[in-house]
């Protein structure tokens, strides 16, 4: 879903013990935006508490 929205010119993939996955998803990303700027973050403690292990979140700026 979230690579449908390309254009865009920075990404994050935010997860909650789940790196493996969040680089799947930052390659599938970074197919279909090549020069955005994607990164892979750990969700903080707040946000796992509420989303649980495995959380995967996606936070894009649309490319102008």
């Amino acid at each position: 879903l979230a690579a449908e929205q390309a254009p865009f010119s920075d990404a994050i993939v935010l997860h909650s013990d789940n790196l493996a996955e969040a680089q799947e998803i930052e390659a599938t990303l970074r197919a279909s935006a090549p020069s955005a700027a994607i990164s892979i973050a750990h969700a903080g403690s707040v946000l796992c508490t509420y989303a649980g292990p495995g959380a995967i979140g996606i936070a894009l700026l649309k490319a102008e």
